[in-house]
């Protein structure tokens, strides 16, 4: 079950905390620009579009990163 707080507190993570979060899942020169809260899957992650920079063309490009209680820590994942 997730609990409320859990709920409350993976509904305000910031651009900041999905940057840290995706890094700590091993995709460690991932940078984020912007980030909207977009819902909850069928399988009760937690969505997010991401904005990022695209380096090959240099313009801003979006993503999805999808946030969950693992092992009573918080974990993210494209």
């Amino acid at each position: 079950m997730v609990t409320a707080e859990q709920v409350d507190i993976m509904r305000h993570l910031t651009t900041l905390d999905l940057e840290e979060l995706i890094q700590r899942a091993g995709y460690l020169q991932d940078r984020f620009t912007d980030s909207n809260f977009v819902g909850i899957t069928n399988g009760g992650q937690f969505c997010y579009r991401v904005s990022f920079m695209d380096n090959s063309s240099n313009l801003e490009d979006r993503a999805k990163v999808f946030v969950d209680w693992n092992d009573g820590l918080l974990a993210a994942d494209y």
